[in-house]
């Protein structure tokens, strides 16, 4: 056979070169020796080289006989290409996001005092479901829901300097989250992905041809899933097309900005209270991080990535126990529909809790079982205590630090400005009057354990409130 570059070799040569029999299944003939190709093998999923001539090293790109080993050599090289490119970018990526993070953290304190400058109003009721589109999709098209976090004024009743705050507070991530879309994006257009595209395309085309009134094909009817099937085959790629860990980092990294996100909007909702409109925004930031995360765990799922999966089910086990406290931060509705609507959403999220949990403890990845074991473990006992906050008819309500100012403030002018604030083992307040030192024992209201002590000297168990004494403080 002549090649492009001058030189000769035999088909037989050429056929070991090219690994023919990796892919096509062979048959040879016993009497003559001769080798016959009939069918395709699954494409070998990893890069392969081009293979060049032995004489001049010129790349063999012309032949038609070795056609798919040719293209696949040279769709391997343009995937190394793109996953330089992308991982180097995911690099620069993960490395401002870190440095972002820090500076998000730094400032929470400023952004918390800014929350306590303008008042709020009290906001209920949910807001309107047409104006929802954090977390939700605009129509069946779309990917993704809605992921801006900074706009929260129109939407949750919230303040305007709520929000001219909130928006400086996380400008960095949302450079961080931006950055990551991009990368998101390009990986959408991997070569991998191009050629799966265009393989469905084509394909379709041809089992569709005698609709189209086209010669060739035949006349059973076509299902799009034989078709994307027979394209995998032929391409060698996942499920979803997508080749190449940049897809799944890129989903990763934009998931776990979100999640620091939520965190922070999480600070915010403890500091102003349920009765805000934090609550319902928590709400559907919650929502837009969960359906980021199914997403994160298909993929993982698909492209073969099982230490990602089982990160991503765990971040969604911790979603799941983040919005059952969320519903137990609210008291128990004293409507009976209302309160049987509220068991049911958490006896459904406590359910498929479980039923994960036991997904991951089978199928997790030896390399990271005993950390799974640990988190999971962690997991389990939150879950435990926001499902019967969130079922009981006793309801114990996050207090903001505005309405702890206003106790404060009261319990001052009752005591005339004397006296020292502490805590009780298990974290509850209590304020001594007068000289403010402990002359007397006693027991908290709340749990039963000491408090107070005596002769000036605290219960060793006991410490100051920071919090509280750092009010006393302002006020002298």
């Amino acid at each position: 056979m002549a090649l492009s570059c001058g030189h000769a070799a035999t088909m037989s040569t050429l056929d070991g070169m090219m690994e023919m029999n990796t892919y096509y299944q062979e048959q040879v003939d016993k009497k003559t020796g001769d080798v016959t190709y009939i069918s395709k093998k699954d494409l070998p999923g990893k890069e392969v080289p081009q293979v060049s001539c032995h004489l001049c090293r010129q790349p063999i790109v012309t032949l038609l006989r070795y056609g798919r080993r040719i293209k696949y050599g040279q769709l391997s090289m343009r995937m190394k290409k793109h996953q330089v490119a992308q991982a180097k970018a995911m690099r620069d990526a993960q490395e401002e996001f870190d440095v972002n993070r820090i500076l998000v953290q730094d400032g929470q304190a400023k952004f918390l005092q800014s929350l306590s400058i303008s008042e709020m109003e009290s906001c209920r009721d949910p807001p309107a479901e047409k104006t929802r589109r954090l977390g939700r999709y605009k129509d069946s098209s779309q990917k993704f829901p809605g992921v801006n976090f900074l706009l929260i004024t129109t939407v949750y009743n919230i303040p305007r300097e709520h929000e001219k705050a909130w928006a400086e507070f996380l400008g960095p991530l949302s450079k961080s989250l931006k950055k990551v879309t991009a990368i998101y994006n390009v990986a959408m257009r991997s070569p991998t992905k191009q050629l799966f595209d265009a393989a469905v395309s084509h394909l379709y085309r041809l089992k569709t041809a005698p609709t189209m009134g086209l010669p060739g094909a035949t006349e059973e009817p076509v299902m799009a899933d034989d078709v994307i099937r027979a394209c995998i085959l032929e391409c060698g790629l996942p499920s979803d097309g997508h080749g190449g860990s940049s897809y799944v980092d890129s989903l990763q990294e934009k998931t776990n900005i979100l999640l620091f996100v939520l965190a922070q909007a999480f600070v915010a909702l403890d500091d102003t209270g349920i009765s805000s409109g934090w609550y319902w925004f928590v709400e559907d930031l919650i929502q837009c991080c969960y359906v980021h995360t199914c997403i994160l765990i298909e993929a993982a799922k698909n492209g073969k990535y099982p230490r990602k999966e089982t990160h991503a089910r765990l971040h969604r086990l911790d979603l799941i126990v983040k919005r059952v406290r969320w519903i137990g931060q609210r008291a128990v509705p004293e409507d009976d529909a209302a309160m049987e609507a509220r068991l049911d959403r958490v006896n459904e999220d406590n359910e498929f809790f479980l039923k994960e949990i036991g997904e991951i403890v089978r199928n997790c990845p030896l390399g990271i079982s005993e950390m799974c074991a640990e988190r999971v473990t962690a997991l389990q006992d939150t879950m435990q205590d926001v499902v019967k906050v969130a079922r009981s008819a006793t309801f114990y309500q996050s207090v903001s630090r505005a309405e702890k100012f206003e106790v404060f403030r009261v319990m001052s002018d009752q005591l005339g400005g004397s006296g020292h604030w502490y805590q009780c083992p298990n974290g509850h307040t209590y304020v001594i009057a007068d000289c403010g030192m402990a002359m007397t024992q006693s027991e908290c209201p709340e749990c039963g354990e000491s408090i107070g002590g005596g002769h000036h000297a605290l219960l060793r168990s006991n410490r100051l409130d920071q919090e509280f004494e750092e009010m006393y403080r302002q006020r002298r």
